[in-house]
């Protein structure tokens, strides 16, 4: 059991948050509970499922934590998200936006391989 405690961000919807505000840590609800996508921790907290949100791993999970002036993320969000590579932030993407619609495109040849 873990003493996280997971609160809502106070900006984006079905992003959450624990920790300080000088040191936050972002997690998303897991669409499938029990399954990694990219190795990250996976955290229980009052019955539900979280995947912790890598900013190294994520420029858009980096760009969160920098507090942005733009609200763009809401469960019924169409995008178009270019470089989705090894599925690290697309795959936390999909947990936010369950009611929406996601085009990953990757064009890389290292990707493929």
């Amino acid at each position: 059991m873990s003493n996280v405690n997971i609160r809502a961000h106070p900006k984006y919807s079905n992003v959450y948050i624990s920790g300080p505000p000088h040191n936050l840590k972002l997690y998303s609800k897991n669409l499938v509970p029990g399954n990694k996508v990219y190795g990250e921790k996976l955290i229980t907290f009052k019955g539900e499922e979280y995947r912790e949100w890598d900013p190294y791993r994520s420029k858009l999970a980096a760009m969160i934590l920098e507090k942005p002036s733009v609200d763009f993320l809401s469960s019924e969000l169409k995008c178009l998200y270019l470089g989705a590579s090894s599925g690290t932030t697309i795959s936390h993407l999909s947990d936010l936006v369950y009611n929406g619609i996601i085009y990953g495109v990757e064009f890389a040849e290292r990707s493929m391989r």
